[in-house]
């Protein structure tokens, strides 16, 4: 009754409530009659709150006192989380504690670039979903830093309701929804649409006839980390981060067709670390020396190897030990294991840009011109997150999520970073001037072994000889 007269009626008379300290709306100064009680025109379009349902009172003539009315709307949360393979908890949600999160999911996670990261959004309805004919309903999502989504085929959307205990997940058939997917941004829509036909109109959410008010729903997706990912925490105090919202309807006196509201953001990080490596000589005032050749491998003894052209993905390959001969040319050997070479520019530089935290070596395979090898150099970097009791309450500020970074060359001393940017760990490795013998058994080592043994031999003979003239 109260949504028809909401519709027809047309009034001179419209008094305006004021907002007490306590936070409740007051009218003041009503003769009696009948009232028709909703919030102002487009007050809450576009924005966190939701319309409540058209109120129709009556005061008495004469009627002193008050009277106390409790209002009627509600709006939906979201909640978003990444998966972190090292986070072992299985928390309930915020917005609904007898849903689990799933193992792992929490707001941090780390990862190497090209590496598939599993994210998922929750969301709820509004607790007044009944009183809607049609409800739109928008899950977006903004990337800011080196964070790319994956193809659109690898999207689940899933529903679980309060009577199956949260239990059962139902997957909703694409065709119900539309998914655009940008590099950056993406949004699944439930669109709807008012029709002078009812058969016609588009109904958003409420065509999936077993969501109701209790419902939770489950959108699953991958990105990964692109070939220039944000380091750690960068000079701006950021880093790889994705917020979701979710855009719903949030009038029913209008049926659910027109205004909307949307929620506030949930955030995820996602974070990657560097390293950098210097090369110089062994001066009291070092030479920096370009065209030294590296390999990167990781504590299990696995190889870093680029899986893209354009160097947006990695992987580790096990890599066996090259023979004697193979050791010979170590630059042609590792490039035809499929094994990332690294090399020295002009300032004796090279970096390792988009790895986990986590112990590596640098292994120089051959030195410049001139130089001997160095010895493997070991570095480790170590990240501290938010504890596991806060890992779901980050306050979405990126530098309060990495509460530590600190790295160490050769197990030596700590070393930790104390002003913005930090995230990368800094060696620097020195060349000997000189040159080594070729390794055991090539044949660089036989020339020398035939060489000696004929200097070995011609000086036995040298010898003799003179004692016999003697």
């Amino acid at each position: 009754l109260a949504a028809l007269y909401g519709r027809h009626l047309s009034s001179s008379t419209t008094y305006i409530a004021s907002k007490a300290t306590d936070g409740s709306y007051q009218f003041t100064g009503l003769p009696s009659g009948y009232y028709l009680i909703r919030d102002r025109n487009n007050s809450q379009d576009g924005k966190t709150g939701a319309n409540t349902r058209y109120i129709l009172v009556s005061l008495v003539k004469n009627f002193t006192g008050e009277n106390a009315i409790q209002s009627k709307s509600s709006m939906p949360s979201v909640e978003k989380k990444v998966y972190e393979p090292e986070y072992e908890g299985n928390d309930k949600s915020s917005i609904n504690n007898s849903v689990s999160l799933g193992q792992g999911f929490n707001d941090i996670a780390d990862y190497d670039i090209g590496e598939e990261i599993k994210f998922e959004v929750l969301g709820t309805v509004a607790e007044n979903y009944e009183d809607y004919e049609a409800y739109f309903y928008e899950i977006s999502d903004t990337i800011i830093g080196g964070l790319e989504y994956s193809n659109s085929g690898n999207w689940v959307l899933e529903y679980a309701n309060a009577a199956d205990g949260y239990q059962k997940w139902t997957t909703i058939a694409a065709g119900n929804y539309q998914l655009v997917v940008q590099p950056k941004t993406f949004s699944l829509t439930f669109p709807v649409e008012e029709a002078t036909e009812p058969a016609l109109a588009k109904k958003g959410l409420k065509a999936v006839a077993d969501i109701n008010k209790t419902s939770v729903l489950r959108l699953t997706y991958f990105a990964r980390l692109t070939g220039d990912p944000t380091i750690g925490i960068n000079a701006d105090g950021n880093a790889n981060t994705n917020s979701a919202v979710i855009k719903f309807s949030n009038n029913p006196n209008t049926k659910g067709y027109g205004n909307t509201g949307t929620t506030p953001p949930s955030k995820t990080i996602v974070f990657t670390y560097e390293i950098e490596i210097l090369k110089t000589d062994s001066n009291t005032n070092p030479t920096k020396l370009p065209n030294a050749y590296f390999v990167i491998k990781d504590s299990a003894g696995y190889f870093l190897k680029e899986t893209s052209t354009d160097g947006k993905s990695y992987s580790w390959i096990k890599v066996p030990e090259p023979t004697t001969q193979e050791r010979n040319n170590l630059v042609q050997y590792y490039t035809d294991k499929g094994v990332k070479i690294f090399t020295t520019d002009d300032e004796g530089k090279f970096s390792v840009s988009g790895i986990d935290d986590g112990t590596y070596t640098a292994v120089e395979i051959q030195a410049p011109k001139g130089y001997s090898l160095a010895q493997d150099t070991e570095i480790t970097m170590t990240a501290t997150y938010l504890t596991d009791t806060d890992r779901q309450k980050w306050d979405g500020i990126d530098k309060n999520a990495l509460t530590n970074f600190s790295y160490s060359i050769n197990r030596g001393q700590s070393i930790t970073p104390r002003t913005l940017p930090y995230g990368t760990a800094k060696a620097t490795i020195v060349d000997m001037k000189g040159t080594v013998l070729p390794s055991t058994g090539g044949i660089g080592t036989t020339i020398f072994y035939v060489l000696g043994g004929i200097l070995v031999a011609g000086a036995g003979i040298l010898l003799i000889t003179k004692k016999r003239m003697q």
